[in-house]
């Protein structure tokens, strides 16, 4: 299935679509902060380990969630929703 231009949404499915990538964002981003807290808390008491790439490699993902919730503020504020 092709994702659909944010133009072609109608006006409800941008609202919900923006509900949507608003609490998923919100939500990875407190659960990479526990994560990360996690993971330094175990370097400090155990030394190095490998686990500490793991919050570094899912930023990028968070980082690219935050850009599509923009991008459907931008198009709401746009349409004067």
């Amino acid at each position: 299935m092709a994702k659909k231009e944010l133009r072609d949404l109608s006006n409800e499915e941008l609202l919900t679509n923006e509900k949507k990538m608003k609490a998923i964002t919100l939500v990875f981003a407190v659960l990479l902060i526990f994560l990360f807290s996690s993971i330094i808390l175990l370097t400090v008491k155990k030394g190095f380990s490998v686990l500490i790439v793991t919050p570094i490699a899912l930023f990028p993902l968070l980082i690219i969630m935050l850009n599509n919730w923009n991008d459907l503020k931008k198009e709401i504020k746009l349409r004067n929703l």
